[in-house]
């Protein structure tokens, strides 16, 4: 610990108090303390020192007891480059302990997608990752799914980001595809507040008209999606049986998109909530939303 504070004054940076905390109770043996443990270092400038301690916490194997095992981790607004990524990515390869990952408010370079593609890659056991406002773009979002094919992620997190039907696609073929080798595990995919349009739209839907979806929680709220692309995802729902929550507010549907998923709604059976308020329509749009008000499925 002493030599953790050291590197820190060294280099004109305070030492973390959380880590600070974890290194007190790994030295002084406090047996009661060593169990799982949630790091969040959120809203803090962390320096490469900081951050090689929490890679050294990373990389401890399942079987060593002496130091407690890190759960759920939050480097949200931390400022991160890619040197930090880098350090990150590393010691995430190999490990069998994280499940949440938050880099959330973090900008996510071509170099920093490579790198967290690259512990997706062979990350086994991390369930939840967060990149909400992380400036990622198609190319960025092209990158993350190249190397993250396949990945075990359960929940996938890319609010309020610049992804456009490019990277929806992207995404769509990397995590929601079903081959002779892979079946899905995303369950949970957040995509609101980007640029996707009816083409990105129309990739997802493909891939959820597949029998064996098991895609239960999408967000494509404030989007860029049109009729066209909501008679796509709404054909795909008719027979789905997977989907529970589905998010498709602010986006310009017209009447014709929200006749689609009244029909939608009037088919499927598995649907239980749909957030559907603040689209721009005619007031003959308005009165479909009404009407699907009146099956209960609507909540503004």
């Amino acid at each position: 610990m002493v030599g953790y504070s050291h590197r820190c004054q060294m280099s004109n940076f305070p030492p973390h108090k959380a880590v600070v905390n974890y290194l007190n109770d790994v030295i002084f043996h406090k047996q009661a303390e060593l169990k799982p443990k949630s790091f969040d270092l959120s809203s803090t400038e962390i320096s490469l020192d900081t951050m090689s301690i929490i890679a050294r916490i990373l990389q401890q194997k399942s079987e060593d007891m002496s130091w407690p095992h890190c759960r759920e981790l939050s480097l949200k607004d931390c400022k991160l480059d890619d040197m930090h990524v880098q350090v990150l990515s590393d010691a995430l390869k190999d490990n069998l302990q994280l499940i949440e990952l938050d880099l959330s408010d973090n900008e996510v370079t071509s170099e920093s997608a490579k790198l967290i593609a690259a512990f997706l890659h062979s990350n086994s056991t991390l369930r939840k990752l967060n990149l909400s406002k992380c400036k990622v773009t198609d190319e960025e979002a092209d990158l993350l799914m190249k190397g993250s094919a396949h990945s075990r992620v359960r929940t996938l997190i890319l609010r309020d980001n610049a992804i456009g039907n490019h990277g929806a696609s992207s995404i769509a073929d990397a995590l929601l595809s079903f081959t002779p080798t892979y079946t899905p595990s995303l369950t949970r995919l957040l995509l609101d507040g980007n640029f996707i349009g009816d083409a990105g739209v129309q990739a997802i839907a493909e891939k959820l008209a597949h029998s064996s979806s098991i895609l239960q929680y999408l967000t494509l709220g404030r989007n860029a999606v049109r009729a066209q692309g909501m008679q796509h995802l709404s054909m795909s729902l008719r027979n789905n049986a997977s989907l529970r929550y589905l998010d498709i507010s602010g986006n310009e549907i017209e009447n014709i998109g929200c006749q689609a998923v009244v029909h939608m709604a009037q088919i499927n059976q598995s649907l239980e909530y749909l957030a559907f308020g603040n689209h721009i329509m005619h007031q003959e749009g308005l009165s479909v939303v009404r009407l699907l008000a009146g099956y209960g499925f609507v909540r503004q």
